[in-house]
């Protein structure tokens, strides 16, 4: 009798202290009240940039439509219809964290501020979900040789004037 007793004792000491410790692994932290007290996190932007001829290659653009971002580029025009600042604020986002990200990027200390403008020339493909934007950042002070240079797609020319990576001619596709 005295052996089940015992052994009851030391079982019911086991289970109590087995509860201690499934009670103190599964409470609540500091961390987790405060993450559930603060506001609701915004969502992180995605979405994928793609060349023009990455963009063309895909069928994401068509040839009116290189034709297109080529004539606002070359003139230096703009879209008449205004980039939504939400998206120009995900673009602008999710560059930076392309160039962050990218093993060999030229400026992996690259800041939001460091984007001087985005010109859009208009949102294009058969879902209407590729915005064509040329983003400089000329404010930064960047050795490089600033040089003029030409890129064709199809026989449809682009010029440019600077270090090719002080700016960028490129197609945002958001994630949906």
């Amino acid at each position: 009798m005295r052996k089940i007793k015992k052994l009851h004792l030391f079982l019911t000491l086991t289970i109590f202290i087995l509860n201690l410790f499934f009670v103190a692994c599964t409470a609540p932290t500091a961390q987790d009240s405060a993450q559930q007290n603060s506001a609701p996190q915004t969502p992180t932007p995605q979405g994928n940039f793609y060349t023009l001829s990455e963009a063309y290659a895909m069928h994401m653009l068509k040839l009116e439509d290189l034709q297109i971002i080529a004539e606002y580029h070359n003139n230096h025009l703009s879209c008449q219809t205004p980039l939504d600042s939400e998206l120009e604020s995900e673009i602008k986002e999710m560059w930076v964290k392309k160039f962050r990200e990218d093993p060999n990027s030229l400026l992996p200390d690259f800041e939001l501020h460091y984007i001087s403008s985005v010109y859009y020339y208009g949102v294009f493909g058969k879902d209407s979900n590729c915005y064509a934007v040329f983003i400089d950042y000329r404010g930064i002070i960047i050795p490089g040789d600033y040089r003029t240079y030409t890129i064709a797609i199809n026989g449809i020319t682009f010029n440019f004037c600077a270090p090719n990576f002080i700016n960028a001619l490129v197609i945002y596709k958001p994630i949906s």
